[in-house]
């Protein structure tokens, strides 16, 4: 339980840096409107996003084409949408409703009024993100009174999620989604309690329907419990299936619409994995030449050289509007270059694969989007202070590890294929929660030694 200092400190320093986050959120985006390709900005998923996202609010449910089409492609007949999971364009079509600022498709020069909305709604979001590195502090340190407001300053200027609030890009509600499932799986380990696990399962449920790449952290970290708890195997089983249930009572009705919508089996999003990975076999960041610019390497024969560079200039068409049987084509081409290449040369593909994997981490390792990210230094600071905090205090690692067990999965997972600094962004709140663990565990130490060579000097007497 907090003692009545710390509660006056925190009442005191948390609003004031909830809107000094805010405000800092907020400025880019009105001093600097985005302008490019009428609001939409650089990035090409944004488009699919918000089709899906009109489409939503003008009920036709969830596919592609017509009037959401209108935005930038012309009348085109509506189909169901396959190529993105439903997460993010259902908060999109929210932040549409609850303002009252649906884009107007026959002009598309008021587009960026709409879409701005919804860059404030994620400024909103990632200042109450905020709130929850706080409160993941809070069950890490229980008893400490600067730690969570440390972390919480820290967040307030992490330059990493402050980028993406500017732009129509799930980023921001993946790290929000993201921390909400830290902070209730931490409370569920500490308290050994099965409905917090079936909470955190809902919540990765939810993140997966955003950005369906942490599927496989699901049985990842049912093992993880199943390990934590293995001296009382009875309940271990419980949290491990209840962690499940959860995640899958979430994914389960998305996937029996797929399979309705389509007659196949599509777990969340048939996007092209195939391309991910043959050019993640290829691409090993310092090669960078551009999007969709195959780098000065040799092919390994003629018929790749022949078929790859017009088959990865069309996929991006092919995905929008093509059927998924040819997206599954698509898919299995790319698949058998892959292996292929990976046969001829692995150790090149190893090689490469190892390269580009600071892109991860290290924001701004290859310039590869329009805008500058925030340097690279920045991360390094958090990872070295959430190194401390995971040495500090031993009794505490259980509760860090699922910060830890994410870090290792996005690196791993991530290895094989194309890699863009935003996919690191959602884990970022929490190791910003553990860094501010880490800043102060640090402070401590200082003062401690500092008291002790101040000891030292006056011969033991008190100075």
């Amino acid at each position: 339980m907090a003692d009545r200092k710390s509660i006056l400190v925190w009442s005191i320093f948390l609003p004031a840096i909830c809107a000094a986050a805010l405000a800092v959120r907020l400025h880019p985006v009105l001093a600097h409107p985005e302008s490019e390709r009428y609001g939409f900005g650089p990035f090409g998923d944004t488009f699919i996003y918000c089709e899906l996202a009109v489409n939503l609010c003008a009920g036709k449910g969830f596919v592609v084409g017509g009037e959401g089409a209108a935005l930038t492609r012309g009348p085109l007949p509506y189909r169901p949408a396959f190529e993105r999971g439903p997460g993010y364009p259902l908060f999109i079509s929210a932040v549409f409703r609850l303002t009252g600022s649906l884009p107007d498709t026959r002009s598309l020069r008021t587009v960026h009024l709409a879409l701005d909305r919804v860059r404030f709604a994620q400024c909103i979001l990632d200042t109450l993100c905020l709130v929850l590195v706080f409160c993941v502090v809070r069950v890490l340190r229980p008893g400490a009174r600067w730690a969570p407001v440390c972390a919480a300053a820290l967040y307030a200027v992490s330059w990493y999620t402050i980028f993406y609030t500017r732009a129509i890009l799930a980023e921001t509600l993946a790290a929000f989604l993201l921390t909400l499932f830290l902070l209730i799986a931490m409370r569920g380990i500490r308290d050994g309690l099965a409905r917090r696990l079936v909470q955190a399962g809902m919540v990765i449920g939810f993140l997966n329907l955003c950005r369906p790449g942490y599927v496989v952290f699901l049985p990842c970290f049912a093992l993880f419990l199943l390990l934590a708890f293995r001296s009382v195997p009875r309940k271990a089983c419980g949290l491990a299936l209840a962690f499940l249930a959860g995640a899958l009572g979430v994914i389960t009705p998305w996937t029996v619409r797929n399979y309705m919508a389509f007659g196949k089996p599509v777990l969340i999003a048939a996007g092209v994995p195939g391309v991910m990975l043959y050019w993640g076999m290829i691409d090993s960041g310092s090669n960078w030449r551009g999007w969709g610019a195959f780098p000065d390497v040799a092919f390994v024969d003629d018929e790749e050289k022949r078929i790859a560079p017009p088959l990865f200039a069309a996929h991006p068409w092919i995905l929008r509007d093509g059927s998924l049987d040819d997206v599954d084509r698509v898919h299995r081409e790319f698949l058998r270059l892959a292996w292929k290449r990976f046969r001829a040369r692995p150790g090149e593909v190893m090689r490469n694969w190892a390269r580009k994997m600071p892109r991860l981490w290290f924001q701004n390792y290859v310039p590869i989007y329009r805008d500058p990210e925030a340097s690279g230094l920045y991360f390094l600071c958090y990872f070295a202070f959430a190194i401390v905090a995971w040495c500090a205090c031993p009794r505490a690692r259980l509760l860090m590890s699922p910060v830890a067990l994410l870090f290792a999965y996005l690196t791993i997972i991530c290895a094989p294929i194309v890699v863009e600094p935003r996919f690191g962004v959602p884990l970022m709140p929490g190791i910003i929660a553990m860094a501010g663990v880490g800043i102060c565990d640090t402070a401590g130490w200082l003062a401690r030694l500092r008291a002790r060579m101040a000891k030292s000097s006056t011969g033991g007497r008190e100075p």
